[in-house]
This record gives structure tokens, sequence and C-alpha cells, in this order.
């Protein structure tokens, strides 16, 4: 520990050697078992629910020592793949022989505090954040650790941390960390980084090796990392980037800020000069725009048709939901998330509900209608969509205070409002569960899958829309939120509306989704041919060029009044 003096017992090949050793000077040995005195009391480390008061490592046995050259024991963890939020951390325990280094180049102490990361088969966030507050010297540090409040508040803090990110987020996260792992082993360095002063610039030496061991990561990821798709020549640059991202939000649920990225970014961009150079542009093979052709014959597909082990039959209810998203998607466009939920998680709130439906039935909105009141629909109403929790509007203060406003009309080739009439019809809920009943679903009360909604795409597209096999892959559930941005576009919306519409932020997705149509390039470039333009700028003006002033004063004072040449 920074500041204090810390006596070891250590047995190297089954004889034991004690030193005596200072915040700048540590063991190596085989085994090492330390107790620390702060001031004179003992002082009494928690790195587990199952260890206390002794940090025990198994360490590579190491021929000689090298003196006054420190050489700490490096251990690091990572998280595994089936960490779940609030479960403890299962950890791969290994540890590291570091290179030789000189202290004399490191602020004080920092050997003593940085590394000592305890290590045990399972070790929970909030353990790691006891770990990290054990390990402070600053004169504002947490000394309240051991106290049972404290316990429970840290452990609610990493509780929130780990859940802040979806649970596929989660174990993406952890695949990412494992390869940086693979890095740090090969260069001899933990992979966590729990000292703030390097991170945080305070310690500048450490500082460097923390952006430096950042762009090794890049560089060695992306060597072994292989293309996405068979067509692509080489991995993108920018998804060893993500991977890098994925480790800084590993630290976080530990608690840890590490240290920028600017340089790794740096280093980025000199990946993706090199595939440029050697592969040309990346062509992105984004999903196509679906069309009101391809909709409508979705909408048509035969019944009996089946494909997937999923048979066509609109009058049951897993095919009502189906034509009721459908046509729901068709005109606000939602993400399929919106929609369908991964395999094996449970219903939440925040989703769509019948609940999200408020209906305006003769300019009356109606949250529970009966089912009469749809019988007196008419042009001018409709449903309005109370959207819920979504990836860019968490918490719904953005999107959920103004709902969409889906109009009916009795006879358009589609619409989504007489689809959700017929859906309220076949599923009868009751006005006390329509809050916790999910609107879309095989059954009343269940909620489709990815794979539900997946698979009836599929089947309606390909023998509904008839789009053959190698066709379909340019499609996706994704491909009805395209097509909604593409039509208002082409039908000169503005760009707040579209946002508006499908519920974007900024302008990226609308830049990157909202597609002119043929016949508008042909309009816009067409009208250029007999266009005039006749602007200029400041700098082209005609200017009066140089004037001998003391000239043309003395001409102003003799009364000569004729130009100057």
């Amino acid at each position: 520990m920074l500041g204090a003096t810390v006596s070891a017992s250590v047995s190297m090949d089954g004889a034991p050697w004690v030193p005596q050793f200072s915040n700048t000077r540590n063991p190596l040995g085989a085994t090492v078992s330390a107790s620390v005195h702060m001031d004179g009391a003992p002082w009494v480390p928690r790195f587990s629910r199952a260890q206390a008061g002794s940090l025990t490592a198994q360490m590579p046995r190491i021929s000689q020592w090298e003196e006054p050259v420190n050489e700490c024991p490096y251990v690091h963890r990572v998280a595994s793949a089936g960490a779940m939020v609030g479960r403890p951390l299962v950890s791969s325990l290994s540890v590291i022989r570091p290179p030789v280094v000189n202290l004399d180049a490191y602020a004080p102490g920092r050997a003593a505090k940085a590394y000592m990361v305890a290590s045990t088969a399972e070790v929970s966030r909030g353990e790691a954040l006891r770990e990290q507050h054990m390990r402070s010297h600053s004169a504002f540090a947490l000394r309240a650790t051991g106290q049972a409040g404290f316990t429970d508040l840290m452990q609610r803090v990493s509780t929130l941390m780990a859940c802040s990110y979806a649970p596929s987020t989660d174990r993406i996260d952890a695949g990412y960390m494992r390869k940086w792992e693979a890095t740090c082993a090969l260069l001899k360095t933990p992979s966590v980084r729990a000292d703030p002063a390097t991170n945080s610039g305070a310690d500048a030496v450490g500082f460097r090796d923390e952006i430096l061991l950042q762009c090794y990561f890049l560089v060695h990821y992306y060597a072994g990392m292989n293309p996405r798709a068979h067509d692509d020549p080489a991995a993108d640059p920018n998804n060893a980037m993500a991977a890098l991202r994925g480790v800084h939000r590993e630290h976080e649920r530990l608690g840890i800020v590490m240290a920028p990225t600017k340089l790794a970014n740096r280093v980025l961009k000199g990946l993706m000069r090199e595939y440029v150079s050697e592969h040309g542009i990346r062509a992105v093979d984004r999903k196509k725009p679906l069309d009101n052709e391809k909709i409508l014959a979705m909408l048509r597909t035969p019944n009996g048709a089946s494909l997937h082990g999923l048979v066509v039959d609109w009058d049951t209810y897993f095919w009502i939901a189906t034509e009721a998203w459908v046509n729901l998607l068709s005109e606000s466009g939602e993400r399929k998330d919106e929609i369908a939920k991964a395999p094996g998680m449970p219903f939440r709130k925040g989703r769509l509900t019948f609940a999200s439906l408020v209906w305006k039935v003769g300019g009356v909105e109606l949250p529970a209608p009966m089912m009469s009141d749809f019988d007196h629909m008419q042009v001018g109403d409709g449903v309005y969509v109370k959207h819920g929790s979504l990836k860019n509007d968490f918490m719904g203060v953005i999107f959920a205070a103004t709902p969409s406003f889906l109009p009916w009309f009795p006879f358009s080739p589609r619409n989504a409002a007489r689809a959700l009439i017929k859906l309220e019809r076949a599923a009868l809920v009751l006005p006390a569960a329509r809050a916790s009943t999910p609107l879309f679903g095989s059954a009343p009360g269940l909620e489709f899958t990815h794979s539900e909604v997946e698979y009836a795409f599929e089947l309606m597209m390909r023998i509904g829309a008839g789009v053959s096999v190698e066709d379909f892959k340019a499609f996706s559930i994704h491909s009805f939120r395209i097509w909604v941005a593409s039509a208002l576009l082409s039908q000169n919306v503005s760009r707040y509306d579209i946002k508006r519409l499908l519920r974007w932020v900024g302008d990226s997705s609308l830049d990157l989704y909202a597609r002119l149509n043929d016949s508008e390039w042909t309009k816009h470039v067409t009208s250029t041919y007999s266009a005039k333009v006749d602007s200029t700028i400041a700098g082209r003006l005609a200017a009066l060029g140089t004037i001998d002033l003391e000239y043309v004063a003395l001409r102003l004072a003799r009364g000569i009044s004729e130009p100057i040449s």
C-alpha cells in the first residue's frame, strides 16, 4: 500500500523467505501471502466474500531477483461471457511476470497501489469497487468500506452500472474483454487498468503507457479479425474500435474510467487509409427499402402458405397480430425490438401494450374503447400510439410524450388503424389488463419473439411478394423503416417532420436511410440544364485598386475635380 510499510512471508521452493520491503519494493516468489500495517495498526483487506485478510496468488518460479528494481505480481481478471447483471463476476485468474521496470521513472508509490488487483475465482462488481476504495490514499478517500450500509450501497451502484447496458451488449463486451486479456498477456501487463493516476494523466509516464496500450490492442485485435461478409476483401477497421469501446464499457462496469482513446483514433484513421489504399472504399451493403407493391403483396399471402414450419391462416390470432404490425410498420416505421422481444427475455414495462393505443372516435379520446365504439369510426378519427422505451429515448422523455397519430380510412388499400381495430376485436382485452398485455404476440398475453416476426416476414416476402431467396438477403424488418423515410422524403416532407415521424433525434440516421428516388434525381439534375446562376462573393466584386491618398488630398485642396487616372 502507498505510504505503508508492508511485511510479507514468502515461500520459495518450499523454504520460507521473509523480506522487509516498503511501498517502492515488492518481492517476487512462488506463493505470496501479505499482511499490511498502516501507521502501526493492522489493515485487513477484503477481496471477496470467501477470502479476507490476505492476498494469495500462485506465481511462476523466478530464478533470480533484481534489486532495487521492482517486480510485483501482476494479477488480472476478466468478466466471463456468462456474467449477468447483479450476479458475481466469474473471473479467470492468471499471473504474469512483468518486464523489469525502473520505478524511479514513475510517480512515488505507483507500483504499490496500481497493480495489486485482488482476484479470486469469483469477485462481485461491488467488491471490485471496495478494492478501489481500499487502494485509495487520497485525503478524501471513503473509509467506511467495512460497514454494512456502505457495502450494500457499493453493490447497488455496481449493479446499476452493469445494467446500464443491454444484456446483448454485455455478452458482446465479454468477448471483447477476452481479446483484451490476450493482448495484455502478450505485453505482460494486467488487463484491469485500475490506476486512476495513469488513466487520468496525473502520472504522465503511466498515462503514456495506457494510451499506447490501447493503440497496441487496436492493431493486435485488427490483425486477427476476419471479414464479416465473404465478399469483403478485409475486415472493417471500425469494428476494431468497437472492440476497444467494449473494453471501456467493461471497465466502467467495474467503476473504472480508462484513459481516453484520442491516440487510438489516430491509429484507426491510419488503418482506414491503409484499407482504402489496398482495397478501395468499403462498399456498405445496407438493406433495401420496401415499397407499396411488396407490402400489399405480403398482406395477400395466401392461406396455407408455409415456410420454416409456419403456416399462414389470416383468421388466427397470430396472423391477425402479424397483419397489424405489418400495417403499423408501413406507416410508423417501428424498429423490430419495439414489436418483438429477444428470445428468453420476459415481458417488461416500457414496451408496447394495448394501453399504448388511445382511440379517437368521433373526436373523443378513448383509452379503453368498447367494441361497439369502432362501429362509429369516421374520416378524421384514428389511433394515437404512445411510444414506449426506445433505444434513443430510454426514459421516454422525448417521444413518449408526443404520440404518433395514425388516421383511419375505410377504403385505402392498407391502413394501420383498421388493422389495429381487427386486433382489438380478436384480443378482447379488459380495461384493467391493457397495460400488462403485449400489443403483438402469437396469442393474447404473449409477446412475439424476434424469430417469430422474422420468419413471418420471410414467408410473406418470399411467397406473398415473390422475392427470391437471393434477393431476400437485401431486406429485413428494418426495410419498413427505410421505406417510410424514403417515401416521406419523396413527398417533400421536411427533414424535421421526417425525424419526428420516425423518432430520430439527430440527422445521421436520416442521412443514412432517407434515400432519393431515381425520378427525383432525374428531376433535380434536369433542372440544372436551364438554371441561371449569377451569385458572387465580396472577394470577387470589382475593386478600386491602389489609391495614393496623399495625391488625392492634394488635388482636392487645389480644387481639381477631374477623375484620377
